[in-house]
């Protein structure tokens, strides 16, 4: 492909030919930068070259005055040259995924740049070049091994994104409470222990990430960010949230997953306006009084919990599309979750149900019903209205997301049911089981039988090698040395006289037992699988019996006819 393809061309007013202003060489392959692309310095204003190989940035580079947007991330870049600086015409600069250890001061001159990329670079300190740049509007220095944010930072008054993931950050200055035009907000995979009380101060925020830190609480100073709409607190260590919460109103995604919450605060129903909640993976006994005013609510995830009961105001939530409440200790579902209308997926996988509610069928717009590990007996005939159900989980071998319902009358209760292969489900309890799940099975080599040994469990197979012929033989006599034991009466004088003719008697018993053994080991090995069924027969190699043997049978020969004959 020509290098003149890559290019944008803009018609000019000029008599001239028309000239570049755009230059796409992202993922080129390239080692350097071409040379041709500074044919167009006075009209060039787009320049992609990422995901290459370069290097160093040529000087002819720096001479495109007109040049807005450059993007040379992901590559092997180990410093910004002096002349960045002359760039005053840059308003957007991504530099990430590089080897950068330091920034030029001299990129201070760039007056323009409002977005600028340094993420995944070796930094290990705050560029203080950049608390200068005033016209900064986005600052991206995740994964840059940062351990502190300089107090000057407060000075780009016009940043509204600032993401400082992947670092090893512990605080905040208080200086941050200046950023009052922040937008969003990232400091999630740092190392906060406590929620930093400069965040309370920034009025305007609309999304903040805390996410994978050691938080233990979120305070009642979140009340102040009356804008915020979404908040990301997953994998910490909450185990309270404040009651102000229910403040932040305009609250429209909220995750606490991977925490040890033990309850929610009963404030959280007047966040009228939230979409998405995630509470899976925490402590939770207990839900109730949260639904009532979550009516605009989506989606909600509350799996991995110990929650016994759900309560009724579920059935309040009637844009609800989404409900997980997989690995819990439901024993019942109320019968008030049919009026979810909305719902389209709804995992009830590894709890304790034994029947679903009859209502089910009114959820016509239900897609994906799971119920895997459970105690269920059989489906209400309802379930038959789901028009639109494409998977019901009933088993995980289940081979097909839809398994053929059978009708069928149950006598105790005197109603018509659905059954199939699958149900009843076996009364397995998985919240006992669900961490020795990823186990390993260990079984010993050994041979078992029914006469000295439990039978193993159902539903527990275990694998064993067939024993080779001469250990067949040996357990053959242990077992009838074990038999003649327990049938043995008491050593007399007579016993005595007839223990030679029992010997020879016992001897032969013990090889008979071994023949037939090897005959049913030599059964088993003979059967062909099917996947050798159709693999060539290979004739075995006849080994030549030992030197010493052969030499003996050619000068004997006549010894060994003899002794054949007789």
């Amino acid at each position: 492909m020509s290098l003149l393809s890559c290019f944008g061309r803009k018609s000019s007013n000029h008599h001239y030919e028309d000239y570049i202003d755009v230059i796409d060489l992202n993922n080129s392959d390239l080692v350097d930068v071409p040379l041709q692309i500074f044919m167009y310095e006075r009209s060039l204003e787009k320049l992609l070259l990422s995901s290459n190989h370069i290097k160093d940035l040529p000087l002819p580079l720096f001479h495109c005055l007109q040049l807005k947007i450059l993007h040379i991330s992901d590559n092997r870049i180990e410093h910004l040259p002096k002349a960045i600086g002359s760039l005053v015409n840059l308003i957007e600069l991504d530099v990430s995924r590089n080897y950068l250890c330091s920034i030029d001061e001299n990129i201070k001159n760039c007056k323009k740049l409002s977005v600028l990329n340094l993420s995944v670079n070796n930094l290990s300190q705050f560029p203080i070049p950049l608390t200068q740049m005033l016209s900064l509007e986005e600052l991206c220095l995740n994964d840059t091994q940062l351990e502190f944010i300089p107090a000057n930072i407060g000075r780009l008054i016009n940043l509204r994104v600032l993401e400082l993931r992947d670092n090893k950050i512990s605080q905040i200055p208080k200086a941050v409470s200046r950023l009052m035009q922040l937008y969003r907000l990232d400091i999630g995979q740092n190392d906060f222990i406590e929620f930093p009380s400069a965040i309370s101060d920034l009025y305007g925020l609309h999304e903040l990430w805390i996410d994978s830190n050691d938080i233990v609480d979120i305070p009642s100073e979140i009340s102040n960010l009356h804008e915020l709409w979404y908040l990301d607190a997953s994998n910490n260590r909450i185990s309270k949230i404040d009651q102000d919460i229910q403040y932040c109103s305009k609250l429209k995604d909220l995750h606490l997953s991977f925490n040890n919450l033990k309850c929610l605060p009963s404030s959280m129903k007047h966040l009228h306006d939230l979409v998405t909640l995630k509470v899976d993976h925490n402590c939770l006994k207990q839900m109730n009084g949260v639904f009532e005013g979550l009516q605009c609510l989506e989606e909600l995830d509350a799996s991995y919990n110990f929650l016994e009961t759900l309560s009724p105001s579920v059935g309040l939530m009637r844009k609800l599309m989404i409900l997980r409440l997989d690995a819990n200790r439901l024993n019942n579902i109320p019968t008030e979750i049919c009026s979810c209308r909305s719902l389209r997926e709804l995992s009830l996988r590894s709890n304790n149900l034994s029947s679903i509610p009859d209502g089910i069928g009114s959820l016509q717009n239900l897609v994906v019903l799971m119920l895997t590990q459970n105690k269920i007996k059989n489906l209400p005939l309802s379930v038959l209205k789901l028009k639109n159900l494409n998977a019901l989980w009933l088993s995980e071998n289940q081979s097909k997301p839809l398994t053929p319902l059978q009708n069928d009358y149950e006598n105790e209760t005197g109603k018509h049911i659905l059954t199939c292969y699958l149900l009843p489900q076996r009364e397995d309890n998985f919240i006992e089981n669900k961490d020795q799940c990823n186990k390993s099975i260990k079984t010993n080599t050994r041979i078992r039988f029914t006469e000295d040994s439990v039978l193993e469990e159902p539903g527990n197979l275990m694998r064993v090698p067939t024993p080779h012929p001469k250990k067949m033989r040996a357990f053959a006599k242990m077992l009838l040395e074990r038999k003649k034991k327990s049938n043995e009466p008491s050593v007399t004088i007579d016993n005595l006289e007839t223990s030679k003719s029992t010997e020879i008697d016992h001897n032969i018993a013990i090889d008979q037992e071994a023949e037939k053994m090897e005959e049913l080991y030599q059964m088993k090995s003979s059967i062909i699988e099917p996947e050798n069924l159709y693999e060539p027969k290979v004739n075995p190699q006849r080994v030549p019996p030992p030197y010493h043997i052969a030499a003996a049978y050619s000068k004997q020969v006549s010894f060994f006819n003899n002794k054949h004959h007789s």
